[in-house]
């Protein structure tokens, strides 16, 4: 089990219980104490007052002179701290040759500096391949019901934060995750139970072809991708991409999900108007209707057929026609 809390504040001996506590009813091997607030000269008082028997600490004093971050395990669990800055601390647990990668988090309360955290983030992605959880206080929402009272949402901040989380592919834990009433300090501990890998059905990102046939496509595509971006350049690259992947998705909700429905509605309208064309031969207003709906019935047969070209390829060599009931 692993968890982390900011706790506001660590010099007060009553928060020390609290932590104690926490530990032991929760059974955590590894947590995080972020927003410690204890300076470097006080480091061993603190630690003594905890009285973490059979524990170990490392932090990131070298960044920051209040100990943003303080990671503590277990003697028995090996921890290795692998990379550090002044918003978090990315650690490696490694057990019975299998290893996981913790990332604590403590992010600053300003935009610019997260930002830079932004980026710490995305360049851990390709650098591992072993399981990767990432926790902490980011100080960013992803949305307005994430926060009780405070200040207004700035949403483009909430936005970064998501494009952040697209980049990486990071998704959020909500079924391995415990969120603990917040007690003594006004941010809520989380717990995170870590057992056997746990398999996400993540749909990766596939751009179809038949997304250029829509009107929007050039104008969706070149203002997203004018839009400006701080950063290096690939970061730039990559935030610009991930915004992409969002409005292309948005795209093909609006215009092309459910294509063969979309065809099978479409046959059915075009059914009925040519059997009111057939009891009214001159209506010129039936006529033209009926003309429109040809005309879209076959752009929409054309999609269908391109769609199901593309998605599973080897299937359609070898099936043709019977890779969608249209054809059957």
């Amino acid at each position: 089990m692993i968890g982390v809390w900011n706790i506001r504040g660590l010099n007060d001996p009553i928060k020390h219980s609290e932590v104690r506590k926490w530990i032991v009813n929760h059974k955590l091997s590894l947590i995080a104490i972020v927003e410690t607030r204890v300076r470097s000269i006080n480091i061993d008082k603190a630690w003594r007052s905890l009285n973490m028997k059979g524990w170990k600490r490392i932090s990131n004093y070298n960044f920051y002179d209040l100990g943003r971050i303080w990671v503590i395990f277990k003697n028995d669990v090996p921890v290795n701290c692998l990379i550090k800055s002044i918003q978090m601390m990315q650690c490696e647990i490694t057990s019975e040759g299998r290893a996981l990668k913790v990332t604590f988090i403590y992010g600053m309360n300003d935009l610019g500096n997260r930002k830079e955290m932004w980026r710490d983030i995305l360049s851990i992605v390709n650098t591992t391949n072993d399981p990767w959880v990432v926790l902490g206080d980011f100080n960013a929402i992803l949305k307005d019901s994430n926060r009780c009272g405070g200040n207004s949402v700035n949403q483009s901040e909430c936005l970064e934060f998501q494009d952040c989380l697209d980049a990486a592919e990071l998704s959020e834990l909500k079924w391995m995750a415990i969120v603990l009433n917040q007690g003594i300090s006004d941010h809520s501990p989380l717990v995170v139970i870590i057992n056997e890998p746990v398999k996400v059905n993540y749909k990766p990102f596939r751009f179809f072809n038949i997304w250029t046939e829509s009107p929007k496509f050039i104008e969706i595509v070149e203002s997203n991708w004018s839009m400006p971006v701080e950063g290096f350049k690939m970061y730039q690259v990559s935030q610009k991409l991930t915004r992409l992947k969002r409005v292309h998705r948005e795209l093909n909700r609006e215009s092309f999900h459910d294509i063969s429905r979309q065809v099978e509605d479409t046959r059915r309208l075009l059914d009925r108007i040519q059997g009111q064309v057939q009891n009214d031969l001159m209506n010129s207003e039936l006529l033209q209707e009926e003309k429109a709906t040809v005309i879209k019935l076959k752009e929409l047969l054309r999609c269908e057929e391109n769609f199901y070209r593309q998605k599973p390829r080897v299937q359609w060599i070898d099936l043709g026609d019977l890779n969608t009931n249209f054809f059957s």
